[in-house]
């Protein structure tokens, strides 16, 4: 321990200069409000500023100088010899000379703050920072030290290995290059890996992991080099490639294993379902939910309800809702989706009813498009993004049809096909009308790709005074919609004639209206005494009332025709099936019957319908999530329930 000492000591008092030009850095700071040009007011956010900026650089820059030079330096110069020509340890030589560059460089580092500090008082910055620095986590001392310390130490462990290498001269640097690149390919395929499935806490720790564990390696490779290949260039080089590279080796390996391991999931692996998304028809869903033990990690999958077969599909954005993707055909044969490639998004087809793989198309993006709608039978993929709208035939590989739409926003539009050749887009607006009121507009144009000329035809539309935007719900027979603003009465309006049917009462916060499949509206009520739902015929009149008093209501889709699942519970959240009560309601006579406690249907408050996901048809209706995490499914003839995952870890 003497010898470490006496050493740390040796190395500071040669470099002693190095703390005092810190010192005199540090005056800079206090200098710079008073140039020209600078506003006095922020003088003090300025000179923290600076003197920050400068804290960093110089301990960067010492740990790199100084790790290049304190041990490799005087090796290459044949005046490392001198150490073992007194009675020192060769881990003293190691550990003396590394930690001595340690605190001059972080020595020197805070000195720099020093001046500013004894002005200040403290050392603030009021400006929006990085999440790394602006966070609660490293926004005061300690945390800051901590950085610093960090820091310092891997570039000087780092800049060593890579002196060390260069300055002997050997040919094994050609291997020490070789390595390298072998090394860092590995490690990034494994990063894309994870920042590819958007897996941002598993990446981060994976991160600080590999990081801790390549300063151990490097620590660990340069101790044996100092205390085995004593004075030795070459035998020192060697000695530190072979065991820096293989325990890096080792390191790269364990964060590609562990890469794979995060990303390797099944829907078996969900702690829970964050949202399902059944075809118009047939048993596959689109299932999406945090997975067990990889942080915030949410993968996508495509589930057979029939067969459990399953494929994990790509990941929405986190800005957008996943339930925009995947997308079925109408006959519920064909779905598709976008993956993250380089530069941008490609889309992906899978024939659901064949038992192939996802392939790869010829369509691509440059950036998300949220606006995706498959034909019926699934031949034909139409996409607006930007202010394009394009027809891709994925089976002969070719564009259709590429329309420009004259907006930016794709956010603005709706696409669906009425039939495999015809394809209808809602294009909503608000602008100034010609006499300078405010006007909201829904415009209905169709595209006949059999007609071969390209442009979309206007064939009906509504507009509104006063500007306000609305959320619009389109019917099944693609005409009639549902109009709701955040205040006021919802509107029934018919986009073919350009007029408002009817005004529809609205009480509560949770009120929704959507349209059933036969084209019956659906009025659901909610208030703080409980809720209401109210069958209205397609014009509008009010056809049969169902109250639930005290009781909060979770509305799913129709299991049959005139048949909604649904529960209630006096008390609950719709995260939770405990305490829930299922059953189907008979839109016609009001007759309930139970389908079981503790359940709570997968489609739930309606918002679906819009989708075809909540029709009779589609299996989605169907699907419960049951206490203690079970995906039930139900057969409406005989009332029984078949669990088709099982996911509670505890």
């Amino acid at each position: 321990m003497k010898g470490f000492l006496a050493l740390l000591v040796r190395e500071v008092a040669e470099r002693w200069l190095l703390l005092a030009g810190a010192v005199a850095v540090g005056f800079f700071p206090l200098l710079v409000p008073l140039l020209p040009g600078v506003p006095g007011g922020s003088s003090v956010e300025t000179r923290a500023g600076i003197a920050l900026a400068l804290c960093l650089t110089v301990n960067v820059v010492l740990a790199v100088i100084l790790g290049a030079s304190v041990i490799a330096g005087e090796l290459a110069e044949r005046r490392l010899g001198f150490y073992f020509s007194r009675p020192v340890a060769g881990w003293a030589v190691w550990a003396g000379k590394l930690a001595g560059a340690a605190v001059l460089s972080i020595g020197a580092a805070l000195l720099v703050l020093l001046p500013t500090l004894v002005v200040d008082h403290r050392i603030e910055l009021n400006t929006p920072m990085p999440w790394w620095i602006g966070s609660a986590w490293i926004g005061r001392v300690p945390p800051f030290a901590g950085v610093l310390v960090s820091v310092c130490l891997l570039l000087l462990l780092l800049s060593h290995l890579v002196s060390t290498m260069v300055r002997s001269r050997s040919p094994w640097l050609l291997l020490d290059l070789a390595a390298a690149l072998t090394a860092a390919a590995l490690f990034w395929s494994s990063r894309q890996t994870l920042a590819n499935a958007r897996a941002v806490d598993a990446l981060g720790w994976g991160l600080a992991a590999f990081t801790i564990l390549l300063a151990a390696a490097a620590a660990l490779a340069s101790a044996i080099q100092v205390t085995c290949g004593r004075t030795d260039a070459r035998r020192s080089h060697r000695l530190l490639s072979l065991v820096f590279w293989s325990g890096l080796g080792v390191v790269t390996a364990g964060f590609a294993v562990y890469a794979h391991w995060v990303v390797d999931v099944s829907p078996a692996d969900l702690q829970s379902f964050e949202a399902v998304l059944a075809a118009p028809s047939g048993p596959w869903v689109g299932l999406r939910g945090p997975a067990l033990r990889r942080g915030n990690y949410f993968p996508s999958f495509l589930f057979d309800t029939t067969s459990g077969r399953a494929f994990k599909i790509g990941t929405s954005p986190a800005d957008r809702f996943w339930w925009q993707q995947p997308v079925f055909s109408a006959d519920g044969s064909h779905a598709a989706w976008l993956e993250v490639v380089a530069g941008g998004y490609e889309l992906r087809a899978l024939d659901l009813s064949r038992t192939g793989r996802p392939v790869a198309s010829t369509v691509s993006f440059a950036d998300w498009s949220a606006r995706l709608a498959l034909s019926p039978r699934g031949r034909l993929l139409a996409a607006v993004q930007g202010s394009v709208l394009t027809v891709d035939d994925l089976e002969a590989r070719r564009l259709v049809a590429s329309i420009p739409l004259g907006a930016t926003d794709d956010q603005r539009f709706q696409v669906r096909f009425l039939d495999d050749r015809h394809l209808r887009l809602y294009e909503e607006v608000s602008e100034r009308s010609p006499g300078g009121a405010p006007v909201w507009r829904l415009s209905a144009f169709d595209l006949d790709l059999d007609a071969g000329h390209g442009r979309l035809i206007r064939t009906g539309g509504i507009e509104l005074p006063g500007g306000r935007p609305y959320y619009w719900t389109i019917g099944p027979d693609g005409w009639r919609l549902v109009l709701r603003s955040q205040s006021g009465p919802i509107l029934l309006a018919d986009l073919r004639t350009g007029t408002l049917v009817a005004t529809l009462p609205r009480c509560g916060v949770g009120s929704l209206a959507v349209f059933l499949a036969d084209g019956r509206l659906l009025l659901d009520q909610r208030s703080a005494g409980g809720a209401m739902l109210c069958l209205l015929d397609r014009d509008g009149a009010e056809l049969r009332r169902m109250s639930f008093p005290g009781l909060r209501v979770a509305v799913g889709g129709e299991v049959q025709p005139g048949r909604l699942a649904m529960a209630t519970a006096p008390q609950g959240s719709l995260a939770d099936p405990a305490g829930w009560s299922a059953f189907l309601l008979d839109l016609d006579t009001g007759q309930r019957v139970s389908i079981g406690p503790d359940l709570l249907p997968t489609l739930r408050d309606l918002t679906p319908f819009d989708r075809g996901a909540a029709s009779p048809q589609s299996i989605g209706p169907r699907l419960f999530l049951k206490k203690g995490g079970e995906l039930v499914l139900l057969d409406p003839a005989t009332g029984h329930l078949r669990t088709l995952l099982h996911i509670y870890r505890g």
